[in-house]
């Protein structure tokens, strides 16, 4: 019975040293065949294997999790990268209770014989209390924003956790075969608190300097945007100080229909002449003015940028917003991100089309805000199922990562879901914004 408790025991310390700082989640049954997987491998190595070798079940402990965590994860690369920092964490927790030990005369063998479930008992207790501070504290620090790490990086970074990870697997293996002496269990601390040091360094500094050219990038879409405002303002002004100045002269030009009494000839000057001027100038007054129902600077800065764009290249638009926006569960970086995207593609699309027809809607529900955008479009020259892929793109010269960067933003989210779809020359994007919060670290 004892031996069936402690390879529980073991399965568990060892499930939550490679799970416990996953930034995406695991699917659940992906949570259950790791465990089991776990358990299992401690039950056959401990009753089949000799003790003398009992540490190689590191090897197929590491192998088998990453492999199962890289199935059941959506975004496989930097999940596996966290998933191995871990797990050196935890072996360097484990070593931190093991060397004072170590010096009382108090061996890791010694412990096995005597002790064991009280001193796994212990080292679960230090781990998952130490873990969830440090990942809180990195998640209301550095990790307040999700950031979008390129795919080239991420290979990098895995590949620096992977090699760390393998110089501690051989140190472990090859202390077991030693029997763990205090200089070699203090070597190897000293070793993997280095490793640990090196790679979580490399990996802050990253994400810090991804975060600040990101937030970079949209202080200067909110310049831009400010710009754009202005420019306009400028110009509405110098629209009305013209149309003053040409009041009179617009006068004149009624005044021979009238005192001819050519009423059907007025009519027909004032419906094709005149009118049709105020129109354009009042609706995209009224469509620029619609954005006074967002209260989100960012939001507002991004959709006044991309309209301006728009109505700058003769789109014709209908804008919605019914009710003040005043929050939405997203990071207002992401969300400038998804939109920049999404309205980018919309503006090309509807360009390349006779109809150059854009319409933007904002709609609340109960527990819900959508941002639907749908514009006139060119007959797609790939299937369906293939939009959003890596590399997919109806434009020449671009890269297709548009809505493949917006789909990986969106992954972040729980609460926040994008679908597209394509009928009749209309493309159709929605965005839910679910109330409740709920965000990854990356």
């Amino acid at each position: 019975m004892e031996f069936f408790f402690i390879c529980i025991l073991s399965a568990f310390s060892f499930y939550i040293s490679m799970t416990l700082f996953l930034p995406y989640p695991v699917k659940r049954i992906g949570k259950i065949i790791l465990y089991c997987y776990l358990l299992s491998v401690y039950l056959f190595f401990d009753t089949y294997i000799n003790t003398f070798f009992a540490q190689a079940t590191t090897i197929p402990l590491l192998l088998g999790s990453v492999i199962i965590i890289a199935l059941f994860s959506n975004n496989k690369l930097i999940n596996v990268s966290f998933s191995l920092i871990n797990y050196n964490w935890a072996v360097l927790v484990n070593y931190l209770l093991t060397i004072p030990l170590s010096y009382i005369d108090i061996s890791i063998d010694y412990i096995s014989e005597h002790y064991y479930i009280i001193f796994l008992l212990l080292y679960i207790t230090v781990l998952y209390t130490l873990s969830s501070l440090i990942k809180y504290f990195l998640a209301k620090t550095l990790f307040r924003t999700s950031v979008y790490i390129p795919v080239r990086l991420r290979i990098i970074i895995f590949l620096e956790v992977l090699l760390s990870t393998c110089c501690i697997a051989f140190n472990i293996i090859y202390g077991g075969m030693l029997h763990y002496p205090s200089a070699v269990l203090t070597f190897n601390g000293i070793l993997f608190g280095f490793f640990f040091f090196i790679t979580v360094s490399i990996l802050l500094f990253t994400i810090h300097v991804m975060q600040k050219e990101q937030m970079l990038a949209v202080k200067q879409k909110e310049q831009d945007a400010l710009t754009d405002y202005m420019n306009k303002i400028e110009n509405l002004y110098q629209e009305m100080r013209i149309f003053r100045h040409d009041y009179i002269n617009i006068l004149s030009t009624l005044n021979c229909y009238i005192e001819n009494e050519d009423i059907s000839e007025l009519k027909e000057y004032f419906h094709n002449k005149i009118l049709p001027t105020s129109r354009i100038h009042t609706d995209n007054d009224l469509l620029i003015g619609k954005l006074g129902n967002i209260k989100i600077p960012e939001l507002k800065g991004i959709l006044y940028s991309k309209l301006i764009s728009a109505l700058n290249l003769s789109l014709h638009i209908t804008l919605e917003i019914r009710e003040p926006v005043t929050a939405l569960s997203i990071d207002t970086l992401d969300l400038a991100r998804i939109l920049g995207i999404l309205l980018d593609n919309a503006v090309e699309a509807a360009c390349m089309c006779a109809e150059k027809q854009l319409d933007i809607a904002i709609i609340h529900g109960k527990n819900c805000t959508s941002l639907c955008i749908d514009n006139s479009s060119l007959p797609l020259p790939f299937s369906f199922s293939a939009l959003g892929t890596k590399g997919t793109t109806s434009k020449t010269g671009h890269s297709g990562l548009g809505l493949y960067q917006a789909g990986e933003i969106t992954k972040n989210y729980s609460n926040v879901f994008l679908s597209t779809s394509f009928d009749n020359g209309i493309f159709s994007q929605r965005l839910d914004i679910l109330d409740n919060k709920e965000e990854s670290v990356l």
